[in-house]
């Protein structure tokens, strides 16, 4: 399903699955890759989630809130280095992968359909990003509506980006 991700989108998805996982969830949604591409350090994705007022700290606890959790669980892979995140990660959503829910599906779906409407080879952050925008109703919608952040404009900015 995934060959024709690159490898900064796939460490999004596994990410997300962590997301998803850290919060208690059964299944990934599009809030949980929303909340990956916003916690990534490098990327347009993160660059214009950024600049559109997303801060992932906030995402998160707002998340936390959704998902009626506290928050109050000890972060000690906050003071891991980096590779070494990325790396359990990976392990930990190879042992315990969680199924897309139809929201992460279909934002998934969109994303590849963009990328091939832009003649990218590979699905990349930025696709996977405007794939979330995509769905009218989406646990991502939802999150960047509670963070008083306007998805039909920053789908409007992302979608001439990519064209640009």
């Amino acid at each position: 399903m995934f060959e024709n991700f690159d490898s900064a989108t796939i460490q999004v998805i596994v990410l997300a699955d962590s997301e998803a996982q850290r919060l208690g969830q059964n299944s990934l949604s599009a809030e949980h890759l929303l909340l990956s591409l916003a916690n990534q350090e490098r990327g347009d994705a993160a660059q214009w989630l950024h600049a559109a007022g997303m801060d992932a700290k906030v995402a998160r606890r707002a998340a936390q809130r959704r998902a009626g959790q506290s928050g109050k669980w000890p972060d000690w892979k906050a003071a891991l280095p980096a590779g070494l995140k990325t790396w359990l990660a990976m392990v930990q959503s190879q042992n315990t992968e969680l199924p897309f829910d139809e929201d992460a599906r279909i934002a998934i779906e969109q994303a590849a359909t963009i990328a091939g409407r832009f003649g990218s080879q590979k699905v990349q952050p930025e696709h996977l990003l405007a794939g979330l925008l995509a769905a009218e109703r989406s646990s991502a919608r939802s999150l960047l509506t509670a963070l008083g952040i306007e998805s039909r404009d920053l789908q409007e900015q992302i979608d001439s980006r990519l064209a640009g």
